[in-house]
């Protein structure tokens, strides 16, 4: 992860076969399997002249009659060696191969051994006349014995071959080199005639083909392990191999060719000796120029494609850098106790450090950590050491500042080639935004599962409160002021008031009453109700007002907004029980895109905001979860209901704005609501309602409830105003009591939400029959479609729990209304 891949070059085209051997590197098991051949070429040439000694044929004794032959005891060691080195050049040899190798290396050491102490004393082994007996003495002045420079020879290489087994390579190659340069030696003297230099004086002469013998041998010795020693410079890949690979070929062979023919030249007098000598050197001269021209034409192009490597890679390693410093994640590298080794800015930016290097620097003690979980650590190890990887591994971190965050660790091991765990290396990434996104929502769906709790108790509880004030209202009307029951059953009245009071702020914050929005402007608001406002927070607190005059206008009912102002300036009094100054401001804003993806409950657009803050007690995350929730409050026992705020989150929620509080224990609270701006053209006709004669009637009124206690009761109250009082349970009754009444229907009552057709729905369908029917509509809370989207905005409802005073006055208002355009 933290290493640039080594970038792909293009390979040189080479040659191949046997030329590619000055060129390019061979892997060490092809130089083995050219030994192992050599060994079996060496065993068959000492097989051959074996064979020639033991049925007398002069032919595989010498190549050519007149050459020396090779002796017995010669070919007999060339056998032992050549297999000794065979058997080491296997790919497997076992114990009993090694005990041959052993000793046929050792015998023939011992053989070479001898025959120079023989030369080197005078004296006489016949170690050479054990088998045959040379007849033919006339070409050496001790018969069947071995040349001196044969027996060194043999003794070099099996003391080679004995040191090979044991790995002891350099010493090896070098009394293999050694056999090597003799060789050389030896086969100048043939090529130019110098019996000298393959004679030492009277004693046996080397033979030409124990000369190719020991070249052979020599060499696969070599070869047998050619990464090792000498060898390993020769056969590598670098530059140096390959001049090395070129060069010594053509210092030896290109001297022996020039003075082989310049001696030839002499020999047939083509020309005279300081012909020869001119004609020699500048060969010399014009050869080593060209070698030295190939030389410098490989080691330009070796040159050219290392620069050009150096620079794919510097580009390879840039690009990788970039990555790295401009990755938006956090990218580590750490030893395997957890010790931070490499950073990039950008983990160092998650962590709070002004660089990199800080951020390293921090992390110098291994124990050092920022999980906010220290027992995270362990886990985590325990995952790498387990599957080598971990993928997702969440965590809270604990930024420089004290900040945390959430993050998503990946990371796995890094290990060298003996298997041993060198490193690790990962990825943090910086998840906050969406933690944060995942508990708003849930939090959300928290709060709407409770509202629709807390809305679907509240609807039902509003039938029987309705039914409860209703029938206490009528007992009250009927008794006479001095009756004993009268007191009763206004305390019923009382008690039922209050329970209305409290269905009401459980429906607000459901968001599911009936709310009468228009479009109005918040400071004008804030304006009427300020008197009242600084009364309610007592004279020990300052209520500081700053107000954006500009303000854009907002649609929200204004008693709703009312009770909003009141709630949170009670709440933030009671959070100053030293006094202070609240401050109340408002002012225009925008949410964009940016903010609304982090936020759940906003969207794209123009606010105005409403902001109450104060400088009290404050509250901790844990209280700051849970204050929008029915029933959840911090005030001590019989101050508070608890439903202060859930009313508040309800109205703004329901109003299509949201609400976001800000608060630590010891600084305060700031709670800032946001409402969607609307154009001041937004404003609807008003209607104007007409002063109330009478709180009876004369009308015919359809009336549609399917609650029993509340259709009962409304039928009471329409029969007494003397209304004429048409009554359906459902759709179908009404549709039916439209059809068969042929007079006049003048209003239409009716509940909101109904089994299979819902209200609204309803009575657009009785107005097709009946379009000059005015409508009043009957509500605990109604969660249509119809609601949401402000189609009865402008129509009248009256809200349940209601009672017979509040039901009749509200028949006359419609009744009686007529719509007129205001200007």
């Amino acid at each position: 992860m933290l290493r640039p891949p080594t970038p792909a070059l293009p390979s040189p085209t080479l040659p191949t076969g046997i030329a590619a051997v000055f060129y390019k590197n061979i892997p060490a098991s092809r130089y083995k399997i050219y030994a192992r051949h050599a060994a079996v070429v060496v065993i068959v040439l000492g097989g051959v002249v074996a064979l020639g000694w033991v049925f007398n044929l002069a032919l595989f004794k010498s190549l050519s009659p007149g050459l020396v032959s090779m002796k017995f005891n010669t070919a007999l060691c060339f056998i032992l060696c050549g297999l000794a080195l065979y058997l080491l050049t296997r790919e497997t040899t076992g114990p009993r191969a090694l005990v041959l190798v052993r000793a046929g290396a050792l015998l023939a050491a011992l053989i070479g051994l001898s025959t120079i102490v023989e030369y080197l004393t005078g004296r006489e082994f016949n170690i050479d006349q054990w088998v045959f007996r040379d007849l033919d003495a006339t070409q050496t002045s001790h018969p069947g014995r071995m040349a001196p420079l044969t027996g060194f020879s043999f003794l070099a290489l099996g003391l080679a071959l004995l040191l090979l087994e044991r790995r002891r390579y350099w010493p090896a190659q070098a009394f293999a080199l050694v056999v090597s340069l003799i060789s050389l030696l030896s086969f100048s003297g043939y090529l130019y005639g110098v019996k000298s230099l393959y004679q030492i004086g009277y004693f046996t002469p080397m033979a030409l083909h124990t000369v190719l013998g020991f070249s052979l041998l020599s060499f696969s010795i070599l070869f047998a392990n050619s990464e090792q020693a000498f060898l390993a410079i020769i056969t590598s890949d670098t530059v140096g191999g390959v001049m090395a690979r070129r060069m010594i070929p053509a210092a030896i062979f290109i001297p022996l060719a020039i003075g082989w023919v310049g001696l030839l030249g002499l020999r047939l007098r083509v020309y005279e000796v300081e012909f020869g000598v001119a004609a020699l050197v500048l060969s010399a001269v014009v050869l080593h120029c060209l070698m030295i021209f190939w030389n410098a034409r490989s080691l330009h192009l070796a040159d050219g494609k290392r620069q050009h490597a150096e620079a794919a890679s510097r580009q390879s390693e840039e690009k990788y850098r970039s990555i790295f410093e401009n990755a938006i994640e956090g990218i580590f590298q750490s030893l395997p106790n957890g010790q931070v080794i490499t950073a990039n800015p950008a983990l160092a930016r998650m962590l709070g450090y002004d660089s990199s290097d800080a951020l390293l620097l921090a992390f110098t003690n291994p124990s050092h950590t920022h999980l906010v979980d220290p027992t995270l650590r362990e886990e985590l190890f325990d995952r790498l050491a387990a599957h080598g990887a971990v993928q997702g591994f969440e965590a809270q971190l604990q930024c420089q500042d004290g900040k945390k965050i959430w993050v998503l660790i990946s990371a796995h091991e890094i290990y060298d080639a003996e298997g041993e765990l060198l490193s690790l290396e990962g990825i943090i990434e910086d998840i906050t935004a969406r933690k944060n996104l995942e508990e708003q929502l849930r939090q959300s769906q928290k709060m709407e599962a409770i509202g629709r709790l807390a809305g679907g108790i509240a609807h039902d509880f509003n039938n029987l409160l309705t039914a409860i004030l209703g029938y206490s209202e009528l007992i009250r009307s009927a008794l006479e002021p001095q009756h004993p029951m009268r007191l009763q059953v206004e305390e019923i009245d009382k008690a039922g008031r209050r329970a209305a009071a409290l269905t009401n702020q459980l429906l607000a914050f459901s968001r599911k009453q009936i709310l009468q929005p228009r479009v109005l402007n918040l400071n004008t608001v804030i304006n009427d109700m300020q008197k009242m406002l600084q009364r309610v927070i007592g004279e020990d607190i300052e209520l500081s007002i700053h107000l954006d005059t500009a303000l854009h206008h907002v649609r929200a009912d204004v008693g709703q907004l009312e009770q909003v102002l009141l709630n949170l300036l009670v709440n933030a009094r009671d959070a100053m029980p030293r006094g202070g100054t609240i401050l109340l401001e408002t002012r225009n804003t925008s949410v964009d895109e940016a903010y609304a993806s982090q936020h759940l409950e906003a969207h794209p657009g123009n606010y105005v905001m409403l902001a109450i803050s104060d400088p009290g007690i404050g509250m901790d995350s844990a209280t700051l979860a849970q204050i929008f929730e029915p029933f959840f409050t911090t005030k001590e026992v019989g101050k508070g209901t608890g439903l202060g705020l859930s009313t508040v989150f309800g109205i703004i929620k329901q109003s299509q704005g949201y609400i976001q509080v800000y608060s630590e224990p010891g600084t305060g609270t700031s709670f800032k609501i946001y409402l969607p701006a609307v154009p001041a053209a937004a404003l609807l006709p008003e209607v104007e309602v007409l002063p109330l004669a009478s709180l009876t009637g004369w009308e015919t009124v359809l009336l549609i409830e399917d609650d029993e206690m509340v259709r009962k009761l409304a039928h009471r109250i329409l029969t007494l105003s003397g209304y004429q009082a048409l009554v359906a349970v459902n759709a179908e009754e009404a549709f039916s009591l439209c059809q068969q009444h042929a007079e006049t229907i003048h209003l239409i009552l009716s509940d909101v939400v109904m089994p299979k057709m819902s209200g609204p729905e309803l009575v657009g369908c009785l107005l097709a029959m009946r379009p000059d029917s005015k409508v009043l509509y009957m509500s605990g809370y109604t969660t249509h479609r119809v609601l949401q989207q402000g189609l009865l905005e402008s129509t009248p409802f009256i809200q349940k729990p209601f009672t017979p005073d509040s039901l009749q006055r509200k028949l006359r208002e419609v009744l009686d209304t007529v719509a007129v355009e205001t200007s």
